[in-house]
């Protein structure tokens, strides 16, 4: 394993004083990892992060891309901002993972009380009186049936959810789904969509393979398969007695 430290600096014009005053921040970087995807001014910004980073530190990352604070940055995924404390890690992230970086307009003091107020739908997964949230290791996952040439069979599942409007994914939640209607049907959640010139305002959810690649025309190629459930319980097939 290999570490080095990246200094990321802006420098700042001090009221009153003609000397700079440089503003450092510190990122330790280790072999553990992962590339994905930060839409960030309407452009796809490739990040090879470390899995042992922070949300915040992830920030700090970009401060390089985007010549912003990192207190004035907000990373949207999978319809929740994610909290500064969060660790890449426990995010779910994927190879190719798309995370949304907004600015902000919203003061520090109030963006803190506010902050994670809402579930990641990777939090969601079907359960025995619907859709829950569910964070134990062991857990029930979405099927569907994929469309896509790559597939054409039943993969495991990803909630998704996008800004009825407009389509973008810089979508926020305002609560996070508790049935299947909330999902399958219209009009049932609301939100705050943060692409830019759009007052959409209503969440619609769709499914990805777990085998997506990102693609904008592969989003809606998954059918989502309620009835088919993970057997968490290990209970035998009646027909052939294994467990699966």
């Amino acid at each position: 394993m290999y570490k080095k430290i990246i200094k990321l600096f802006k420098s700042q014009k001090k009221q009153n004083n003609n000397n700079n005053e440089k503003q450092y921040y510190c990122i330790e970087m280790s072999s553990t990892m992962l590339p994905i995807l930060v839409r960030l001014d309407g452009k796809m910004v490739p990040v090879n992060a470390d899995l042992n980073w922070s949300i915040m530190q992830l920030k700090q990352y970009l401060y390089l891309q985007c010549n912003t604070k990192p207190e004035k940055l907000k990373i949207v995924f999978a319809g929740s901002e994610l909290s500064n404390r969060l660790l890449l890690k426990n995010c779910q992230f994927a190879h190719g993972t798309v995370v949304h970086v907004i600015v902000s307009s919203i003061p520090d003091d109030q963006k803190q009380e506010n902050e994670h107020s809402t579930v990641s739908t990777d939090s969601i997964a079907p359960s025995v009186d619907g859709i829950s949230i569910q964070s134990d290791s062991k857990r029930e996952r979405f099927y569907v049936y994929c469309k896509s040439n790559d597939c054409n069979s039943v993969k495991y599942g990803k909630l998704r959810v996008c800004c009825k409007k407009c389509k973008d994914e810089a979508f926020e939640l305002r609560r996070g789904p508790c049935s299947w209607d909330d999902v399958l049907k219209s009009d049932q959640i609301n939100g705050l969509c943060n692409a830019k010139d759009c007052s959409g305002d209503v969440a619609e959810f769709f499914f990805k393979c777990s085998n997506s690649s990102n693609k904008e025309d592969e989003f809606h190629a998954s059918i989502p398969l309620p009835l088919v459930r993970t057997n968490i319980q290990d209970v035998p097939c009646l027909a052939c007695t294994t467990v699966e």
